[in-house]
């Protein structure tokens, strides 16, 4: 596939061919000596010494083609060894014409001279040529991805580094990153051992579409690297990524069950888009972060825009830090309600933050940052404690109290404080237990099944209850709904703001809340914004109902 040559191996080459063209130079100017010997001595030592200088002359002469060819098998390669051959060859001839024609017998020691240097040269030869392969074998193990004989991060790096290079010639090429979309999901729902599989398939998959001068290499995990050569134009990136695309996904049979995948596209052209190794592979991340953003199978091109959006989100993310020290996060609370009487079943706390220097952000904005960075932990725990303190100062002001929602997320259960820090904030603001309720989305389940078991069932032991938020968005799974101790279903807000026109989504509604009532769960819609969508969800019997239409969300004292 790859069919470029670094600038090493040319010096390599180059190196090579100089080095055969001074030893077979001085071999053949040896030679010469060597059959001119007896002419030389009688003409500058005279007749007299003529034999023990041509002696001399001969012997000196033979000593310097034998390290000739020695040099040749020793620093040329296959090549210089194959000239080292043919030349010893070519000598034992001539020292033959010189011992039978010229009836020199001082130089028949040349034979044994000659065959010891062929001897030593093929000994040098394939010692050399064991040393090679063995180099080669941790060259592959170096650079080479062990599952899929992809270059691999190391080899692309190199490559971009050499094809960027000040000393290379500058080619114009496009740089397509590929990542695989929810590719974890297969490995953790079918092993390890299939995911290989499959991943493999689709290495060779892409491979089919690519033409023989491209660059093909793995970045590790589910990220791939294509590099297409030459000039092209936005649209014809767009058409190859398009027909990659296609290739990647092709159904994989296992089990008589067809699985598909799709991939999102981070796209960078040479020298456009950056100057160097790094900054292409920056700039491609941030297009294909941005194409992730938007949902899966994006082909998204860099601009100087994702630029700034990184520079406005770090800027975002150091405020974040220290956000919750200033006390610029707070919380809102959004009535859940029956549709008909309007009876308030439940208060969802929902954070906010008022920056100082950057206003009112949107928890889609930063709660998405804090996820990545950590600080989802400390502030989730902030938020629970906060809302537990604020619900339980309105408790009694309740004939019938409603349950406090409080959302946590996925990297929370993966704190080992988890469970603890929920025990010492109940027991800290003496929460009435029976009425909070845990919103948690559905990529937790994709996690150690009997690690969320047993943290579920802990909770229930508490009396907490368990909702399955945004239910519909993510890996759903029916297994989900009728093993874990759930007790409500949240319907995402995108399946409730589209009832009025995709009909695929008033069946979606339709069926997820006929499925809850089978498994005795209670069912809540977010988003309800307009009469419409209330009258739909009423008609097909949806327990509760949240939104602004019937109620937005506002400080606790003032519901």
């Amino acid at each position: 596939m790859e069919l470029y040559m670094d600038n090493e191996s040319k010096a390599q080459v180059l190196k090579q061919s100089i080095y055969s063209v001074i030893f077979i130079g001085i071999f053949i100017f040896s030679t010469l000596i060597q059959i001119l010997a007896q002419k030389i001595a009688e003409i500058y030592f005279g007749p007299q010494n003529q034999f023990l200088f041509a002696c001399i002359l001969s012997g000196i002469s033979l000593q310097l083609q034998l390290l000739m060819i020695v040099l040749l098998s020793l620093k040329c390669g296959k090549t210089g060894y194959t000239i080292s051959l043919v030349l010893s060859a070519l000598d034992l001839i001539g020292i033959s014409i010189i011992v039978f024609a010229r009836k020199q017998y001082f130089d028949s020691i040349g034979y044994a001279c000659i065959i010891i240097a062929a001897v030593i040269s093929t000994i040098i030869y394939y010692q050399l040529h064991i040393i090679d392969k063995n180099a080669d074998n941790i060259s592959r193990l170096v650079f080479q991805d062990e599952l899929t004989g992809l270059p691999n991060r190391k080899r692309i790096l190199s490559n971009l580094s050499n094809r960027t290079s000040s000393e290379a010639s500058a080619s114009e090429f496009s740089l397509l990153l590929i990542d695989l979309d929810d590719f974890k999901v297969v490995n953790d729902a079918l092993g390890h051992q299939v995911g290989d599989i499959f991943l493999r398939e689709v290495v060779h998959n892409i491979e089919e579409s690519l033409p023989p001068d491209s660059f093909f290499g793995r970045m590790g995990g589910d990220e791939f690297i294509v590099i297409a050569n030459g000039e092209q134009t936005e649209t014809d990136v767009f058409r190859f990524a398009q027909k990659i695309s296609s290739s990647i996904s092709m159904p994989f049979i296992y089990r008589n069950k067809e699985l598909k995948i799709s991939a999102t596209f981070g796209i960078v052209q040479y020298p456009k888009d950056g100057e160097n190794s790094t900054l292409l592979l920056q700039h491609a991340d941030m297009a294909m972060y941005r194409g992730k953003s938007q949902g899966s199978g994006n082909i998204t091109f860099y601009n100087e825009e994702m630029q700034n959006a990184l520079e406005k989100r770090l800027h975002m993310e150091t405020l974040l830090h220290t956000a919750l020290e200033h006390n610029e996060l707070y919380i809102e609370y959004q009535p859940q309600l029956e549709p008909l009487t309007h009876r308030v079943r439940g208060l969802e706390a929902l954070a906010r933050w008022k920056s100082p220097e950057l206003g009112q952000i949107q928890p889609t904005e930063f709660i998405p940052v804090a996820e990545e960075n950590g600080d989802i932990v400390p502030m989730s725990k902030w938020i629970l404690e906060r809302a537990c303190e604020q619900y339980m100062s309105v408790y009694n002001t309740y004939e019938t109290p409603p349950m406090l929602a409080v959302n946590i997320s996925p990297v929370q259960f993966r704190d080992p404080d988890f469970l603890d820090s929920v025990k010492r904030i109940v027991k800290k603001t003496n929460m009435d237990t029976d009425h909070l309720e845990l919103e948690i989305t559905e990529s937790v389940c994709i996690m150690s099944p009997e690690l969320i078991t047993d943290i579920f069932s802990q909770l229930r032991n508490l009396g907490i209850q368990i909702a399955m938020d945004d239910f519909g968005t993510g890996y759903s799974s029916l297994s989900y709904l009728r093993n874990l101790p759930l007790s409500v279903v949240k319907i995402d807000t995108s399946f409730t703001k589209t009832i009025l026109t995709t009909a695929d989504n008033k069946n979606i509604i339709k069926s997820i809340i006929s499925m809850a009532h089978q498994l005795g769960l209670k069912v809540v819609a977010e988003g309800v914004e307009v009469n419409e969508q209330l009258e739909y969800l009423v008609k097909n019997s949806c327990d509760y109902v949240q939104g602004n239409l019937l109620g937005k969300p506002a400080p606790i004292d003032s519901l």
